[in-house]
């Protein structure tokens, strides 16, 4: 059944670059944001740390060498420079109900 209000949270899978490697999968469990709170979301952006915006939108991981926490988001960022995109857009697809063309 349909429900009128939305699960607070959802999981997905970012394809993380990876430098020779192509992409790799990471499970994410995303925080959801009604359309008020995407807003708010998009402007906030500007200036800020890519471990801080992921942080407004992840809220855990599976399949990875680390516990979620803050610290372990800016050394995914640090080590990997388009994982924090690739996240994003993950969540803003998943947000929106628009797929990915392949």
């Amino acid at each position: 059944m349909f429900k009128l209000q939305p699960d607070a949270t959802f999981t997905a899978v970012a394809q993380i670059p990876v430098a020779g490697q192509g992409t790799k999968p990471l499970t994410i469990e995303f925080k959801y944001h009604d359309r008020d709170a995407l807003a708010r979301f998009f402007d906030s952006l500007s200036g800020r740390k890519d471990e801080d915006i992921l942080a407004d939108i992840v809220i855990d991981w599976k399949d990875i060498d680390a516990a979620f926490d803050l610290g372990a988001l800016g050394q995914l960022c640090k080590s990997y420079p388009g994982a924090a995109g690739a996240i994003v857009r993950k969540f803003l697809e998943e947000a929106s109900g628009a797929r990915a063309k392949n």
